[in-house]
């Protein structure tokens, strides 16, 4: 689905960039996967999924083509010396409920994705501390020289309000993304275009929907019939059908 949206829609609905005036519409996903956990730090494919649309890190990791470009970040860290970086937050970053992301925010974010029960840990022994310098600019020291997978890493890191509780972000976290949830239960997902975004990947529809469909059959009927645009875990035997 990406972070930029979609230029197709479900049949019902026409598309196109939001500059080009051309109607927009929902984006419609069968997903095969469910879970009742969308923490940053979730290791749910279906949390994941939804949470690259809402959470940004500091860097967006492209899996189309394995590209590393700023999202919250302003642009490249500042090397300060073979072990010290500095990272600017873009100007203007707002979370969806339009409070400011601030260092702290990325600081606090860091912790949680590093904490000893998180999956995530084992990818940061390089770092040796993540502090705010001020409101804006993030430290980064390492424990490694001229560490090349910096950016890489950094995008791990999903980054919320430092204020959340830990029940807040597992039942429908806050993000400074293209996307903001509006819905979450058992059985769909809506998002809608956050309004507070200003980064370079704005949605471009009106809605993001995703169906649980575990059964493959379901899936299958769902594409076929056009009810779904998107489908997770297409059989096999019905790649060429499809």
């Amino acid at each position: 689905t990406a972070c930029g949206g979609g230029s197709s829609t479900s049949p019902s609905t026409s598309s196109g960039s939001s500059d080009s005036g051309a109607p927009k519409g929902t984006i419609n996903v069968g997903s095969a996967y469910e879970t009742t956990d969308y923490s940053p730090i979730t290791t749910s494919a279906l949390g994941m999924g939804a949470n690259w649309q809402v959470l940004e890190g500091l860097y967006r990791f492209d899996m189309s083509d394995y590209s590393v470009t700023p999202a919250l970040a302003a642009g490249d860290p500042v090397k300060v010396s073979d072990t010290k970086y500095e990272i600017t937050l873009r100007d203007g970053a707002k979370f969806s409920d339009g409070t400011d992301v601030k260092a702290a925010d990325v600081v606090s974010s860091y912790e949680r994705t590093t904490d000893e029960k998180s999956i995530y840990r084992q990818f940061f022994t390089f770092v040796d501390s993540v502090e705010a310098k001020d409101d804006k600019t993030v430290t980064v020291k390492t424990t490694i020289a001229n560490f090349s997978l910096l950016k890489e890493r950094l995008s791990i890191v999903r980054v919320v309000p430092a204020s959340s509780s830990q029940d807040e972000m597992k039942k429908q976290p806050v993000g400074s993304g293209p996307w903001m949830y509006e819905s979450i239960s058992d059985n769909t997902l809506d998002l809608v275009p956050n309004k507070n975004y200003n980064g370079a990947t704005p949605a471009k529809d009106d809605k993001l929907h995703y169906d649980v469909l575990k059964d493959p059959t379901a899936r299958l009927t769902a594409q076929q019939d056009g009810t779904t645009l998107a489908m997770e875990m297409v059989p096999a035997d019905a790649v060429d059908q499809l």
